[in-house]
């Protein structure tokens, strides 16, 4: 006799789980919340213009916000070319193509006049520590919703992009929001456990934000091409004053342009095992490869 076939059961929708998968997406939830909402607190460890983008015309409605981000150093992280990006930055994982790259000087742009508003307030926790934990809490007259859980203030967090983050979030019911809502407005006026970033923040989105000057570009770019060779051309001449190679007779009687090819050849034939000194004729390449022995 054959198997009896059981009828496949689709699984119910979740009613308060959103994990930007099987239970909805945290910035379609939140983008209903906030509209009109008369006052909106985050907590968020990392926070990323491209989260704000996905709320951004829900964000401008709101009356009055208080965002809390829990990493010390993060306002200056929103320009990752001042320091390692780790809260509060402008790119995320996997979002480093042309394409995102071509909009995001306006987006922070708009980060910054959104930011700038009477009714938006940014806080950081202080130096000795770190807030982990992701809520955002919505008021609208007397009521309220809340979502608490592991989604950051970032675009995969909050469920955007092609590969949102898996999360676990829960909607708080109205006996949990009003205790959040006192934790939250605790640990906001608490100045010894949160600090004003405001400022720090709104340079850093204007440092990102603003129109640079083609040398400006050039001279960038040519930094990072040639990054980590000045690195090491740094960590190498800090070496060659620590064995005395500069107090030798030899170095003492080269030209400017000798010692730069002299300290050239030393690092290719540490880092290759071989290197070509290939000055014109009457320019000293003696001299240059005399140091170089030198040395070795």
């Amino acid at each position: 006799m054959p198997a009896r076939e059981e009828k496949a059961k689709t699984p119910a929708p979740y009613s308060r789980v959103i994990d930007n998968h099987f239970g909805g997406k945290v910035h379609q939830r939140l983008d209903a919340d906030l509209r009109g909402a008369d006052v909106f607190r985050a907590v968020s460890a990392y926070f990323s213009i491209y989260g704000y983008g996905l709320l951004e015309d829900a964000l401008k409605s709101v009356g009055e916000t208080r965002f809390l981000f829990g990493e010390p150093d993060s306002a200056s992280d929103v320009d990752p070319g001042a320091a390692e990006g780790k809260a509060f930055k402008l790119k995320e994982d996997g979002l480093s193509s042309a394409y995102d790259a071509l909009f995001q000087k306006p987006l922070a742009q708009r980060c910054k006049e959104w930011a700038e508003g009477g009714g938006v307030e940014i806080r950081s926790v202080s130096e000795s520590n770190f807030l982990h934990g992701k809520m955002y809490l919505t008021e609208r007259g007397d009521s309220g919703a809340g979502i608490v859980g592991s989604s950051n203030f970032t675009q995969r967090g909050l469920g955007g992009g092609g590969a949102p983050n898996i999360e676990i979030n829960l909607t708080a019911d109205e006996a949990a929001l009003a205790e959040l809502v006192r934790w939250f407005d605790r640990l906001w006026a608490d100045e010894t456990l949160t600090k004003d970033a405001k400022q720090e923040v709104l340079d850093a989105l204007d440092r990102i934000g603003r129109d640079y000057s083609p040398e400006a570009v050039y001279y960038k770019t040519l930094f990072e091409l040639f990054r980590e060779e000045m690195d090491a051309r740094r960590d190498s001449e800090r070496h060659l004053a620590d064995i005395r190679l500069y107090d030798t007779d030899i170095w003492k009687t080269l030209y400017e342009f000798q010692r730069d090819g002299a300290k050239s050849a030393i690092d290719r034939l540490q880092r290759h095992g071989g290197c070509i000194l290939a000055d014109s004729v009457g320019l000293g390449k003696t001299y240059t490869a005399l140091a170089v022995i030198k040395y070795f």
